[in-house]
Parts: structure tokens; C-alpha cells; sequence
């Protein structure tokens, strides 16, 4: 159950930690469950607040865009939603020229079928 919804988590990490290890990531991650802005599923249900943990920065909102294709994002690296086949969705980060930047179940079914949801624009 620890990380069974995880994917949105190590994204965030991924794009504001500042560090690529992995490790570090668990450590904060767990940070977040105990201050209450994870579930213990690790269902991010306060993310801007586990984004100001990770790097300090307070932001205001953030915005749910719907996307068709890749190449609709903005640039630099990005929160994508994908439809994962098995149900639901995966969250991974890529950006618009269509390369896989991190994914936390790599190789995911859902990146193989790359077919975008939505990706998460922060104000």
C-alpha cells in the first residue's frame, strides 16, 4: 500500500527536490506523509504544500491543464498525467518534444501507450 499511488509524489520530487537521489526522495516523501500533506498510500493530497517543503518555494495554486499530445506543453520538464491501461492513470515527467524525463515505474505500460490526460501547471 506504501506506493501504490506514488507516481505524483516522486514527480514532484523529481522537479523540486533539487537532487536526483532516489533515496532522498523516500526520506522526503515520508516527510510528507508524517506533516500530513501524503496519505499513506502516498496520495498527494496537499501538494503545494509538500512542493514548499521540497524547495521552499510557496506557490499559489495548481492548475489541472488538459492535454491531447506532448507537443501542447509548455517547455521545460513537466507533471504529465497518462491513461494507464490497467486503469486510472500514471503520472510521469516529459517534456514537449516527447522524451521521458522520469518515471517512477519505468518502463510503464502507460508510457509505452503514451496517451496524455492533463499535466499540472503550478501559479
Amino acid at each position: 500500500e506504501l506506493f501504490k499511488s506514488s507516481c505524483y509524489a516522486f514527480c514532484l520530487c523529481y522537479v523540486f527536490s533539487g537532487t536526483t537521489n532516489e533515496w532522498k526522495w523516500l526520506e522526503l516523501i515520508s516527510k510528507g506523509v508524517q506533516n500530513g500533506d501524503i496519505t499513506e498510500d502516498c496520495y498527494v493530497q496537499k501538494p503545494l504544500d509538500f512542493i514548499k517543503m521540497l524547495c521552499g518555494t510557496k506557490y499559489k495554486d495548481v492548475n489541472i491543464v488538459e492535454i491531447k499530445q506532448l507537443e501542447s506543453l509548455p517547455d521545460g520538464p513537466q507533471i504529465v498525467e497518462l491513461k494507464n491501461p490497467f486503469g486510472g492513470s500514471h503520472f510521469v515527467v516529459c517534456n514537449n518534444k516527447g522524451e521521458l524525463l522520469f518515471d517512477a515505474s519505468f518502463p510503464s505500460k502507460s508510457w509505452e501507450m503514451c496517451l496524455p490526460i492533463s499535466y499540472r501547471r503550478f501559479i
